[in-house]
Order: C-alpha cells, then sequence, then structure tokens
C-alpha cells in the first residue's frame, strides 16, 4: 500500500520515474490507494516521469516543472495524530488509517535542493554531556569534602569538652 516519506534525496530511476533511494516511486497528487487489496494486489504507481536531470524546478507546493512544463505534483500529507504512524525500513511511514490525514490547513512546503536534517548534532551534544558529567563530578568531590571537614569538626569540639 502507500507509503510515506521524508526523505527529500530524490533520484530517477531507469524508467525516468522520480523514486526515494531505496526506489519506492514517487506517486503525484492525484494518487489515490486503492482500498481492500493486499500489498501484493496493488497496481503499481505510474509516478511522476522526468525525461532527463536537466532543468527540472520543484516549487514550494511540490509542483514540479521541466522547462516551464509541469510534469505533476507531488503527494504533500500532514497527519492529525502523528503517534500512530508505524515506521517500515529506513525512511518509509505507513499511515494505519486514511482518516488521519489532514485535508484542510496543511503547511507542509518543499525546498528544491535542501534536505531535512536532525535538529541535533552529536558531536556537540557528547561534548556538552562530557562538560556536565566532569560538573557533576567536581560537585560530587565538594560535597565529600565538605562532609569530611563536618566530620572533623564534630569529632575536634567533641574533644575541646
Amino acid at each position: 500500500g502507500l507509503r510515506f516519506t521524508r526523505q527529500g534525496s530524490l533520484t530517477i530511476d531507469e524508467e525516468g520515474r522520480l523514486t526515494t533511494q531505496d526506489c519506492s516511486v514517487i506517486v503525484t497528487k492525484e494518487y489515490e490507494d486503492p482500498k481492500g487489496l493486499s500489498d501484493k494486489e496493488l497496481p503499481l504507481p505510474t509516478g511522476i516521469r522526468i525525461h532527463d536531470k536537466s532543468n527540472v524546478v520543484i516549487t514550494s507546493a511540490g509542483e514540479i516543472y521541466q522547462n516551464n512544463v509541469k510534469l505533476g505534483a507531488l503527494k504533500l500529507v500532514e497527519f492529525k495524530n502523528t503517534f500512530i504512524i508505524k515506521k517500515e525500513g529506513k525512511s518509509l511511514y505507513l499511515n494505519p488509517s486514511p482518516e488521519n490525514i489532514k485535508n484542510e490547513g496543511a503547511t507542509t512546503s518543499v525546498l528544491q535542493g535542501f534536505q531535512e536534517g536532525s535538529n541535533v548534532n552529536p558531536v556537540s551534544e557528547l561534548t556538552e554531556l562530557i562538560k556536565t558529567n566532569r560538573e557533576f563530578e567536581a560537585n560530587q568531590r565538594a560535597i565529600k569534602i565538605f562532609n569530611e571537614l563536618d566530620s572533623k569538626a564534630v569529632s575536634s569540639i567533641g574533644k575541646l569538652y
């Protein structure tokens, strides 16, 4: 059945169809997922055909043009509840309920030449974690020293009387 992706790195297969890196065909805005068919019975979508890699423009609305001729439009969707989406493979997602797709108020847009990246930089986060751990250990040593000083103070006060 129909799967969704956030993967922006698209390619063109041998037949000229726009696909993801793992060869899944990108469907057009008009594509409707046939209901009641198993994955084996589903017809393969024809997708968007690109004649060659030159002069391809994708607008923010997902419309694909080549040499100023509209070839089709990406099927851009947003989900009402992202928690029920199931991950499949490296970059595909399955929406178990057709009612989960927003029909109005969607704000998704496309930026040609850009890829969505992680909002976390692992190197800086690891550096910050090491720094925090060292600060914690320094504080732990300071508390241990204060506890030892308290013990010595209590024992020396007891000896004075």
